[in-house]
């Protein structure tokens, strides 16, 4: 009995967390935050355009019924949800500071004035 002891203990040990392996999916959250109201206000186009719908009247205090309207209702929730380049890119742009392409810490890396 003794030489089945180690397999048995390792057995054990390797099933005594199944029960926690119960996947979660995909969880979505939706907040009360006027201007980011989580990811579960934008999971299905008909929540998105809800969203965009509700930060256009917000902004421009009508609601969105032309094309036109819609357009830029999409258009304001991309460009308040979306940033590109990072802080760095942001601050480089401005301050006429340069980008630097390749690795982070690579002194021999060139610096692009953008």
């Amino acid at each position: 009995m003794k030489k089945y002891r180690g397999p048995l203990l390792a057995l054990a040990f390797a099933l005594l967390p199944a029960p926690a392996w119960a996947g979660v999916g995909d969880p979505q959250v939706r907040t009360d935050h006027p201007w980011y109201p989580g990811e579960l206000a934008c999971s299905t186009f008909e929540r998105l355009f809800a969203t965009q719908a509700e930060l256009y009247k917000r902004v421009v205090g009508v609601k969105p019924t032309t094309d036109e309207q819609k357009a830029l209702a999409a258009w304001l929730w991309r460009n308040t949800h979306y940033r590109a380049g990072g802080r760095d890119a942001l601050r480089s742009r401005f301050l006429g500071k340069g980008v630097r392409l390749g690795r982070r810490n690579n002194p021999a890396s060139r610096v692009v004035n953008v």
